[in-house]
C-alpha cells in the first residue's frame, strides 16, 4: 500500500503532465480555425455612447453589483451575497462589444433608479456628472440597497449598504489630475448556522451583528503629452481605512506609478518600449491589544517590442514583503502575440510569476462572513503559464480559449470556524498548490438590437496538505444577453453556474468533506421606456428559487422581485 507521501507525488508527477496535454488539445482546436479564418476578413465591433456615462445596480444582494453596459466579464452577481464570485478573466476578448444605450446625442447630469423588492428591500442608486469648466469634471453618487426579511430555517440574516462617492477630474496642459473618495458602511449578520439545533440557547440578534466602514482617499497624477516620444508617466497615492464592530482596524498607504518611453535600440521596422511599473503598501492593522505593520515593494522593468504582426515583452518582477520576516520575490517575464489573418487571429503565450499582498480590508468585501481577525497575508506565485488564441474571423462573434497552469505558495482557502458556540464563522487556511485552468469565452453582437456574451472557467486544484481546495469550484460560468426589441421595451438575462464545491468537514461530520451541489442563479430585467429620460423596470433575482450555499451553511435567499423607475435629467 501506497503512502500518503507517495501518493502525493504521484498526484503532483501526473498534474505536470497536464500542460502538455492541454497544448495537444489546444493546437488540434485551434488549427481548424486558424486554417478556415483564411477564407475571411470582416471583423464587427459596435462602439456605443451613453451619456452620462452611468452604471446601474441591477441586483438585490448585499453588494448590489453595477451592471456595466459594455458586458465586461468580471464580476458575477449572485443573489444575496456581500461580495459577487469573481470570474477570472485572463485574457480578455480581441473585440470588446459594447451597448448603445440610447441611439440620440442627448446629455444628461442626473442619473436616478429607486425601487423595492418582495424581501423588504429598498434599492436608490443616484449619480451626478458635471463640468464645473472646461478642464474641470466633477462626480457624485449616493447608494442604499437593505434587505429586511431573514433567510428561512436560518438565523437572523438582514443587511444593509450605504455607499457615498465624490470624484474631481482636472485636465492642464500636459497632465490630467483625479482625485477621488469614497466611504461605505455595510451591515449584515453572522446568520451560518439553524436555531433549530440549538433549542435550548437563547439567539442573540445583536451578538450576531457585524459592520463594516471603508474610506478611501486616493489621486492619481498622468501625463498628457502629444509628443509619443516623450516620457509618459502615471503616479498616484491612496489611503485606506477599515474598521469593523469588534474594534478590528486597518490603515494603509499605497503610493503607485508608470513610466513609459520609446526608444530606438535596435534596428529593425517596430517599436521598441521600456517600462516601469512600481508600487509600494505600508499596513498598520491590529485591534485593542495587537497591532500589525507589513510593508510591500513591487518594481517590474520591462522592454516591449512591436512589430506590425507580433508583440514581444520581457521583464522582472522584483517583490519585497516585510512581516513578521522579510521575503524577496523574484519573477522573469516572458510574453509574446501574434497576430495573424489581418489581426483577427492572435496567439499568446507567456511564463511569469507575481507576489501579491491581501489586506483584511480587501478579505472581507470578498467574503464577509470571516470571522472578526487580523487577515492579512503575502501568497507567491513561483510559476505562471498561459497560452490561447483569440479570434474574430466569424462575424459578429468573437472567441477566446485559454489554457493556464500555475504553482503558488501560501493560497488562502475558506474553512469553518470550530471554537464559537455556533460555529457561524468562517475562516482562512493556508497550502501551497497547483491549479490548471481552461477557459472559454465568447461574444456575440447584432446591430443594436442583441447582445451575448458567455463566460466558463474549467480549474482543477492540487494541494500539497490539504485535502480539498475548499470553496474552490472546478467549474464556473457566466451567460449574459441583451436584448432590445423596441425603442420601448428592452430585456436583460443573466445565467450563473457554479460546478460542486467541498467544505471542511466537522466533528459531527467526523470531518469528512462536505459537498456543496452545483448551483444555477437565473436573473432576468425588463424595462419599459415612456421617454428618453423616464422608464420602469421589473427585476427577478434567483428566478429557479435555488437556495443554494455560496459558502458552507450560508444560503441565499429564494425567488426575488424588484420593480421600480428610472430617470434621466
Amino acid at each position: 500500500m501506497k503512502t500518503l507521501h507517495q501518493n502525493y507525488y504521484t498526484r503532483m508527477n501526473k498534474l505536470k503532465t497536464y500542460p502538455l496535454i492541454a497544448l495537444i488539445i489546444l493546437s488540434a482546436i485551434t488549427l481548424p480555425a486558424i486554417t478556415w479564418a483564411q477564407s475571411h476578413n470582416e471583423k464587427v465591433t459596435i462602439v456605443g455612447s451613453f451619456q452620462p456615462n452611468l452604471r446601474e445596480a441591477t441586483k438585490i444582494n448585499l453588494n448590489p453589483e453595477e451592471k456595466n453596459n459594455d458586458f465586461e466579464i468580471g464580476e458575477v452577481n449572485f443573489s444575496n451575497l456581500q461580495k459577487p464570485l469573481s470570474l477570472k478573466n485572463e485574457a480578455p476578448l480581441i473585440a470588446a462589444s459594447t451597448v448603445r444605450t440610447d441611439e440620440k446625442k442627448s446629455t444628461f447630469r442626473n442619473y436616478l433608479k429607486a425601487g423595492f423588492g418582495t424581501n423588504l428591500s429598498p434599492l436608490f442608486l443616484f449619480q451626478h456628472h458635471s463640468a464645473l469648466s472646461k478642464s474641470t469634471l466633477f462626480n457624485f453618487g449616493l447608494k442604499h440597497h437593505s434587505s429586511w426579511v431573514n433567510v428561512r430555517d436560518y438565523a437572523p440574516s438582514t443587511w444593509m449598504k450605504n455607499k457615498l462617492d465624490i470624484g474631481i477630474q482636472n485636465t492642464f496642459n500636459d497632465y490630467i489630475l483625479s482625485t477621488e473618495a469614497d466611504y461605505s458602511f455595510d451591515q449584515l449578520h453572522y446568520y451560518g448556522f439553524k436555531p433549530a439545533d440549538f433549542p435550548e440557547t437563547s439567539i442573540n440578534k445583536d451578538a450576531l451583528l457585524q459592520h463594516y466602514q471603508r474610506l478611501n482617499l486616493q489621486s492619481q497624477l498622468s501625463s498628457n503629452y502629444n509628443n509619443v516620444n516623450y516620457l509618459h508617466h502615471v503616479f498616484g497615492v491612496k489611503y485606506s481605512y477599515f474598521s469593523d464592530k469588534y474594534s478590528q482596524y486597518e490603515h494603509q498607504v499605497a503610493l503607485s506609478g508608470q513610466l513609459q518611453k520609446y526608444y530606438d535600440w535596435f534596428n529593425y521596422d517596430g517599436t521598441q518600449l521600456t517600462g516601469l511599473d512600481f508600487k509600494a503598501s505600508f499596513v498598520s492593522g491590529g485591534d485593542s491589544l495587537i497591532n500589525r505593520q507589513t510593508i510591500w515593494l513591487y518594481a517590474r522593468p520591462y522592454l516591449q517590442l512591436t512589430g506590425s504582426f507580433y508583440e514581444l515583452r520581457a521583464g522582472l518582477d522584483f517583490s519585497v514583503a516585510v512581516d513578521n520576516k522579510s521575503e524577496v520575490f523574484v519573477h522573469p517575464e516572458l510574453t509574446g502575440k501574434l497576430y495573424i489573418f489581418d489581426n483577427q487571429v492572435e496567439l499568446y503565450a507567456g511564463f511569469s510569476g507575481k507576489s501579491e499582498e491581501q489586506t483584511t480590508n480587501s478579505l472581507t468585501l470578498e467574503n464577509p462572513f470571516l470571522k472578526t481577525a487580523n487577515h492579512h497575508y503575502f501568497s507567491n506565485t513561483k510559476k505562471l503559464f498561459q497560452t490561447g488564441i483569440k479570434t474574430s474571423v466569424i462575424p459578429r462573434l468573437d472567441l477566446h480559449l485559454g489554457f493556464t497552469y500555475q504553482e503558488t505558495d501560501n493560497g488562502s482557502f475558506v474553512i469553518t470556524e470550530t471554537n464559537t458556540l455556533f460555529n457561524n464563522y468562517l475562516d482562512l487556511v493556508f497550502d501551497n498548490y497547483q491549479r490548471l485552468g481552461f477557459a472559454v469565452e465568447a461574444s456575440y453582437h447584432y446591430n443594436n438590437q442583441w447582445q451575448s456574451r458567455l463566460r466558463m472557467n474549467f480549474d482543477r486544484y492540487e494541494t500539497e496538505t490539504l485535502l480539498k481546495a475548499w470553496h474552490k469550484p472546478e467549474f464556473e460560468a457566466k451567460w449574459s444577453v441583451n436584448y432590445r426589441l423596441n425603442a420601448q421595451w428592452s430585456f436583460e438575462t443573466e445565467v450563473i453556474a457554479l460546478g460542486e464545491r467541498f467544505a471542511a468537514g466537522k466533528a459531527e461530520t467526523l470531518f469528512k468533506p462536505i459537498r456543496l451541489k452545483p448551483l444555477v442563479d437565473l436573473n432576468m430585467e425588463a424595462t419599459y421606456r415612456f421617454t428618453e429620460q423616464f422608464s420602469v423596470f421589473v427585476q427577478g433575482n434567483n428566478i429557479l428559487n435555488n437556495r443554494y450555499e455560496r459558502f458552507y451553511n450560508y444560503p441565499v435567499q429564494g425567488l426575488q422581485l424588484l420593480g421600480g423607475i428610472k430617470l434621466l435629467f
